[in-house]
């Protein structure tokens, strides 16, 4: 029983369904037992039914067989002899003492519907307590004159009860047409007899021992005659001191020639006959477990209570406890928004100078600089560029816990996101002369649905950390299918480098916030610790998992595998141009000291149909060019590594062309974008001079366009590219809405050498007066202001533009604040976009090209 409900439910209704069911149980069992007792004596009833039946059934067929043997023995004499008659029948009488008499009657065939008046007797014999004549004259009825025509026309037997009103007779006559030749004995012609039996009908049930505890009644049946006749019964008085609490019946039916014999049984059955002990002991026992369903009931109403009464004092204390943590919560409340404000506030105001010292920054390396002053740009912009990637981890890591950070699900391309990744940090690499490598496995489907942003950042800071661990070799960067599952959608990306390596009690805790292997105040690799933490969250997020694999002294490699569902809806051509019929035959030399290089160049090639001859020195290319100098052509191109030992690629390019070969099927690839390298290699006349890593996109492009003269291929990719000015001076006049004069210095900075005019304004409430008397073509939105906001100087400008009915000017927000609701506001409010802060020029002209297009 419910506690809750003990509430609600009155007891007393408890109770009496608790009484109920005990009594239903108790009922139950009763009748189980009581049908149980009735069936036993119903068995019993049966058996003496038999009993009784087998009796009568006896004595049915000594008759039968009595009637057959006297009319087989008149058929069989030659003729009648009245004497022998006698003897048999006497005989028959006395092995059956229930039959009185036997005799054969004349019935002459002339006479015309013969009656009992018109029969004689022949021959009898008959029990000394029997008078035949007496009882022949007692049937002189009418009757009997209906039964005599029958009688002639059957050879059955005639059964017929002595007693003509329904009610028990004392004799059963049996008779059967019998034919009798008389010869000179009897004083008749040869014709027709009839044979007479009759037994007493008292003595047809006696010889059972049961007989008088059943009563009886025995019928005839026969068709066409007199239907149902009562031959004989018994009854069974009923005690007055005695109850009756069932009765049963039954019927048996023996057929017979002609006719049938019915036995009804029916026998009452009294209290005192059946097993009352058994009886008494069930309604003990029901009504024990109706008293003991209540005990229960009283039990737990007592603890039901006890527990209410314990239950007010602990909702008591839970009601303080729930005041207690309502405060607790709220305080915590307070403190998250607390840390949220003030998380967008330190952004926005670290950001704020950031964008002028990395603005300002950038603007002066584009002067003419000594090499020391080129030396201290290039300090404190790489200082601005940690500092703004500490702020951007410490508000991912708060989004993250705060689950506020959610992933976008586009279409990208996962080759495109690896070699952008790497290529943000080709030139650091190559600064520390460190090979870094972008694979992508064959057979890898690169479309994929997602969020290519995050997971480019996974990759960034998987690619950061392996460059600040590693001092020489290499780090490679692999995406290949999940080989643990059968899951098309899930891909597994892998950093390895060469580095110094990862104790094995570390492994764990690397992925923890704030945390480092040396955690020291002496050692040497700075950083938070919180990129390897950001990128394990965003790998859950993607569905996905990351562990580490590192020897000290042998380097690390890091892996993760997220959930990219495959874009079907995008047929994928290999290496994204269509010449893989061009490739076919051509001849490849690749020519590298990194064997990892070579792979990825060989199977870039063969799969497009193209023969790599591989070299991993100059001495080694040209004798694989002296080795198949009986070709008129030894190779059709050739890609060589500009830094190698020994032999660098410009001393084997020299070499070559002594050897008479066509430098314009020279690509030379470098690890550094070094401009003396560029020149020489236009002074060499080589086909092209690609940095590392090569994208295969830019490869293949430059193989179409340079060297198989397919310059009608369409350009999907371009090379690595500096600041985008303006395709085309335009006129335009924006308006820049900015409280900071560091930073409209900035942005006036970023736009001097272009045609645009520029309106200043230091707050919102200004720039809404400017915008209501003037037209402007692009406004600068800034969103922290005096006076009046960003938000609501945009919200204002929007209404100036539908009082005026003029078209939609592009409002473009400058924010610090880098979270997402942030951003969302600014959208909300009306702008048409953003742009964070600190402003790259490169972003800043892109968005003006855009929207002044």
């Amino acid at each position: 029983m419910d506690n809750s409900r003990t509430d609600y439910i009155p007891i007393w209704l408890i109770y009496a369904v608790t009484v109920a069911l005990g009594l239903a149980f108790s009922i139950t069992i009763f009748f189980i037992v009581w049908n149980n007792s009735l069936h036993n004596k119903n068995q019993e009833f049966l058996v003496d039914t038999v009993a009784i039946r087998e009796t009568v059934m006896q004595k049915i067929y000594a008759v039968e067989d009595s009637i057959d043997y006297l009319s087989a023995m008149i058929t069989a004499s030659p003729e009648f002899d009245p004497v022998i008659f006698g003897e048999f029948s006497g005989k028959i009488i006395e092995l059956n003492d229930f039959i009185r008499a036997a005799a054969i009657l004349s019935a002459p065939d002339a006479i015309p519907d013969p009656g009992f008046q018109d029969l004689s007797t022949l021959a009898l014999a008959e029990s000394a307590t029997f008078n035949l004549d007496v009882a022949l004259r007692e049937l002189q009825t009418e009757r009997f004159d209906r039964i005599t025509g029958n009688i002639f026309q059957s050879e059955k037997t005639v059964i017929l009860s002595s007693s003509p009103n329904g009610t028990a007779g004392e004799t059963i006559w049996f008779f059967r047409l019998v034919s009798i030749d008389s010869g000179e004995l009897l004083p008749i012609s040869s014709g027709n007899g009839i044979i007479a039996l009759a037994i007493d009908a008292s003595e047809l049930l006696t010889g059972s021992a049961v007989t008088g505890r059943i009563s009886t009644s025995v019928y005839s049946e026969s068709a066409g005659l007199f239907g149902r006749q009562l031959l004989s019964g018994n009854r069974i008085q009923a005690p007055d001191d005695r109850w009756q609490i069932s009765s049963f019946a039954e019927q048996n039916n023996i057929p017979l020639t002609g006719y049938s014999i019915r036995l009804d049984f029916s026998k009452p059955v009294y209290w005192h006959e059946i097993e009352q002990g058994l009886i008494y002991t069930t309604l003990i026992i029901g009504v024990g477990v109706t008293l003991l369903l209540v005990a229960l009931v009283r039990t737990r109403e007592l603890q039901a209570r006890e527990l209410r009464k314990r239950n007010i004092v602990i909702e008591k204390k839970v009601e303080e406890q729930t005041k207690e943590l309502a405060v607790a919560r709220d305080k915590a409340l307070d403190a998250s928004r607390m840390k949220s404000d003030f998380l967008a506030s330190m952004s926005h105001e670290i950001r704020t100078p950031l964008n002028a010292i990395i603005g300002m920054s950038e603007l002066l390396s584009e002067t003419t600089l000594t090499g020391e002053q080129k030396k201290y740009i290039d300090i404190f912009r790489k200082a601005g560029d940690t500092l703004l990637s500490l702020v951007n981890d410490i508000l991912d890591l708060s989004k993250i816990e705060a689950h506020q950070l959610v992933l976008e699900e586009i279409s990208f391309d996962a080759r495109d996101t690896v070699e952008e990744s790497v290529d943000i940090y080709a030139v650091k690499a190559a600064g520390k002369h460190i090979e870094l490598i972008a694979r992508v496995l064959p057979g890898t489907a690169t479309r994929r649905i997602g969020d290519p942003t995050r997971l480019r950042q996974i990759i960034l800071n998987l690619i950061s950390n392996a460059l600040k661990f590693t001092e020489r070799g290499e780090i490679i960067v692999t995406v290949g299918p999940d080989e643990t599952s059968d899951d098309p959608d899930r891909l597994h990306f892998s950093v390895s480098d060469t580095g110094i390596g990862i104790p094995a009690d570390k492994l764990e805790k690397i992925f923890a916030s704030f945390t480092q292997v040396d955690s020291s105040t002496t050692r040497k690799y700075g950083g938070t610790g919180l990129g390897l933490t950001i990128s394990k969250s965003l790998t859950q997020m993607m569905d996905g998992r990351i562990w580490v694999e590192s020897e000290e002294g042998k380097g690390s490699r890091f892996s993760f595998i997220v959930r990219l569902p495959v874009d079907d809806e995008v047929t994928e051509i290999s290496g994204r141009f269509n010449i893989e019929r061009d490739l076919k035959g051509k001849r490849i030399l690749v020519v590298d000291d990194n064997s990892t290089n070579r792979l990825i160049l060989r199977e870039n090639l063969t799969g497009l149909g193209a023969e790599v001859i591989e070299a991993e020195n100059g001495r080694q290319a040209l004798d694989q060019i002296n080795s198949g100098s009986e070709h008129h052509t030894p190779f059709d191109l050739g890609l060589i590594d500009c830094r190698m030992p020994e032999m660098d690629g410009f001393e084997l390019a020299e070499a070559m062309r002594g050897q008479g070969i066509d430098l314009a099927k020279i690509l030379m690839i470098s690890s550094a974008d070094l401009s003396k390298d560029m020149e020489k290699a236009r002074q060499l006349s080589l086909g092209a001079y690609l940095v590392k890593p090569v994208k295969r996109a830019d490869l293949l492009q430059i193989i179409n366009q340079k060297l198989f003269n397919l310059e009608n291929e369409p350009q999907n990719t371009t090379a690595n590219q500096g600041v985008i000015e303006p395709a085309h001076k335009q006129d335009g006049t924006i308006l820049l809405v900015e409280d900071n004069p560091d930073n409209r210095l900035l942005i006036k900075a970023y736009l001097k050498k272009t045609e645009y005019r520029i309106v200043e304004a230091e707050n919102g409430q200004l720039a809404v007066d400017l915008f209501r008397d003037n037209d402007f073509d692009l406004v600068f939105m800034d969103v922290q202001m005096p006076v009046m906001d960003g938000h609501e100087a945009t919200r204002q400008i929007r209404k100036v533009e539908a009082e005026k009915n003029n078209g939609r000017t592009p409002i473009i927000a400058l924010t610090a604040h880098a979270i997402k609701e942030e951003i969302d506001k600014c959208i909300a409010a009306g702008c048409d976009t953003h742009i964070g802060k600190p402003v790259k020029k490169a972003t800043l002209l892109q968005t003006i090209e855009k929207y002044m297009a």
